[in-house]
C-alpha cells in the first residue's frame, strides 16, 4: 500500500516542463489514474491528471508476478525500455540496471527490510535481494526515502553515504476530515500476516490486556489467510469474540474505521514509513508503535511507544492508550495536517534533483 501511494501522492504532483518527453512504465494492474492522482468523472482512463494536457506521454505495461522473479524481471524489462532515456525515475526500490552513457538513475528507496535483522524470510532471498539492491544503488544517480528512519537504515545497511540520499517525505493527496461520528469502543488493529507487521504479538498482548481487566474490543483489518486467522482465534481461547477480523477494506471503509475507533494499534518492528499511523493523527486518534521504527517518527510524539519484541509491553500500551488524553492532538491538528498534505514538497525536491 505504501508505494502505491507514494507514487500517487508524491510522483503524481511532480511538474514537468512541456519539453520533456515522458514515458511512463506501469505494472498492468496498476490504473493509472489512481496510481498518479485522483481520477474524476471525466479523467482519461489510462492517463494520470497531471499528464492528461501531454499527449506525447507513452505508457507502457509490464505483467506482474511473484515477488523475486517479478522484481529481477523489471530491471531488466526496465533497462531495456529505458535505455534511450536522459533520465530515469524508478519509485519502487528496484529500478533500471544499465542505459546510456550518461543516463541519470533516480530510485526511491522506501526501506531495506530484506537486509535487517528483523527479516524472517529464506536465506536464499535475503542474498538475492541484497545483491539487487546494491547492483541499483551502485548504478543510481541519487537515492530518496520517506523517512529519516529509511535514511539512516540504507546507510547503516548498504554504506550509502548520508550526502547521496535525498529525504523526500510521504504525503496524503486526500482530505481527512475529522471524525463526526465518535463510536470508540474499540481499538483498531491494521496489518497483514507478514512477520514484520507483529500482528500475532499484538493480539496476544490484547489478550493480556483482557485478562488484567481490559474491556475495548479489537478491530482487525487487513487481508490475512484463513489458516492464520484460525490460528490466532484458537490462541485467543474464551476471548475469541472480543476480535472482529474484517479482512481486507476498502479506503473509505478504512477511513470509518480510523474515525471510530478509541486509537490505533500499529506495532509492526519495521516499516519505511507507517501510513496508517499518520491517518490515525488526522483523525485526531493516537497510536501504538513500537520504538525505534520508522512509525515512532510519524507519530510525531502523539501516542504511545512499546517495545515491539515485549508482548507484556504492547499490553501496557492498551492500557497507556485507554487513559490518553487527546487534547493535545486537537490543539495541534491544523498544523500536523498542513504538512501531511504538503506533497508539493516532497514533489519540489524531487523535480530539482531531476531537472538540476
Amino acid at each position: 500500500m505504501g508505494v502505491e501511494r507514494y507514487t500517487r501522492n508524491v510522483i503524481g504532483a511532480l511538474r514537468l516542463p512541456r519539453e520533456c518527453s515522458v514515458s511512463l512504465f506501469l505494472r498492468r494492474a496498476m490504473p493509472l489514474d489512481q496510481a498518479l492522482g485522483e481520477p474524476s468523472a471525466t479523467s482519461e482512463p489510462d492517463r494520470p491528471p497531471e499528464l492528461r494536457a501531454r499527449q506525447d506521454a507513452e505508457v507502457r505495461r509490464i505483467a506482474t508476478g511473484p515477488t523475486f522473479t517479478r522484481v529481477l524481471v523489471e530491471m531488466i524489462w526496465l533497462s531495456i525500455m529505458s535505455r534511450h532515456h536522459d533520465v530515469v525515475f524508478s519509485i519502487n526500490n528496484f529500478g533500471p540496471l544499465f542505459g546510456k552513457r550518461g543516463q541519470r538513475r533516480h530510485v526511491v528507496v522506501h526501506d531495506v527490510w530484506f537486509l535487517s535483522e528483523r527479516y524472517e524470510g529464506p536465506r536464499w532471498r535475503r542474498i538475492a535481494y541484497s545483491l539487487l539492491i546494491r547492483l541499483q544503488v551502485s548504478r543510481a544517480h541519487r537515492l530518496y526515502t520517506p523517512t529519516h528512519f529509511s535514511r539512516r537504515e540504507i546507510h547503516r545497511l548498504l554504506g550509502v553515504p548520508l550526502s547521496r540520499i535525498t529525504l523526500a517525505p510521504m504525503c496524503l493527496c486526500r482530505d481527512a476530515g475529522r471524525a463526526a461520528e465518535r463510536i470508540e469502543n474499540f481499538f483498531l488493529l491494521v496489518g497483514s500476516a507478514r512477520p514484520n507487521k507483529n500482528v500475532v504479538r499484538a493480539i496476544d498482548a490484547y489478550r493480556m490486556y483482557l485478562e488484567r481487566g481490559g474491556s475495548r474490543r479489537l478491530v482487525v483489518a487487513g487481508h490475512y489467510p484463513a489458516p492464520f486467522v484460525d490460528r490466532v482465534r484458537a490462541a485467543l481461547g474464551e476471548y475469541d469474540s472480543s476480535v472482529v477480523f474484517e479482512g481486507f477494506v476498502t479506503d473509505e471503509r478504512l477511513e470509518a474505521l480510523l474515525s471510530q475507533c478509541k486509537a490505533l494499534v500499529f506495532v509492526s518492528l519495521y516499516e519505511g514509513y507507517g501510513i496508517p499511523v499518520l491517518e490515525a493523527l488526522l483523525r485526531g486518534k493516537p497510536s501504538v508503535v513500537a520504538r525505534g521504527t520508522s512509525c515512532e517518527e510519524v507519530q510525531q510524539g502523539y501516542g504511545v511507544v512499546v517495545d515491539g519484541s515485549s508482548t507484556r509491553s504492547i499490553a501496557d500500551g492498551f492500557f497507556d492508550l485507554e487513559a490518553y488524553d487527546t487534547a493535545e492532538i486537537e490543539r495541534h491538528l491544523d498544523d500536523i495536517r498542513a504538512r501531511a498534505f504538503d506533497c508539493e514538497h516532497s514533489a519540489t525536491i524531487i523535480e530539482r534533483a531531476i531537472l538540476g
